[in-house]
């Protein structure tokens, strides 16, 4: 099976180590800027050809208000609510560790310097750094610390969980953990735990 991977940048390290074990042909796309606009990247899809699938790991935060059409390749997308979620394993462990800190948290993932959040630093009161245990990612634990003392946050670590990862560039998407996109049908935010929902298109 052949794979178009459309990924932001915080996860490009991640899925860099973790392709050569696919047993499918995977070319990954990075997004050129922080978060595309919906509309935009709904029509860089559809010019898409030759693959069997479209990836979009960064889930619910690329769906905007609108959602997506799938062209004439099927979509397939995690339900989580974006790439820090998608590092935690999954939408349950991000929404705990949200919850619990209030909204407050800027993240920081292993191998990149940039924080991952607004630019509104009044908006957290913790940093929570993303550690890699398994791939082998430059360990910027440091410059987090370093980062959430010079704005008076507080810091803990966790552990990221590439399973999500792992099964989607298995092609194990046949639970409810993901949302396969077809032809002729789009995909829609709908705040609820499951976060998203496939519709015939209107």
């Amino acid at each position: 099976m052949k794979i178009l991977l459309s990924t932001s940048l915080p996860l490009r390290p991640f899925f860099e180590r973790l392709l050569p074990a696919s047993p499918h042909e995977v070319e990954l796309l990075c997004f050129e800027e922080e978060m595309p606009v919906p509309e935009l990247l709904e029509q860089q899809l559809a010019r898409v050809t030759g693959c069997d699938a479209i990836l979009l790991p960064d889930g619910a935060a690329i769906l905007g208000e609108t959602g997506l059409r799938a062209g004439s390749i099927p979509l397939v997308l995690p339900r989580v609510h974006n790439c820090v979620a998608l590092l935690l394993g999954g939408a349950d462990r991000y929404r705990s560790l949200f919850e619990r800190y209030q909204g407050g948290i800027c993240w920081q993932t292993a191998g990149l310097a940039a924080l991952l959040g607004s630019d509104a630093q009044e908006a957290y009161s913790c940093l929570c750094y993303l550690a890699d245990t398994q791939l082998g990612l430059r360990d910027t634990s440091v410059e987090a610390q370093a980062a959430a003392k010079r704005y008076g946050w507080d810091f803990f670590e966790a552990e990221t969980d590439l399973s999500l990862i792992e099964r989607m560039l298995a092609g194990d998407w046949d639970t409810d953990a993901f949302l396969t996109v077809r032809p002729g049908e789009q995909v829609l935010p709908s705040y609820t735990r499951t976060l998203m929902e496939a519709a015939a298109c209107r």
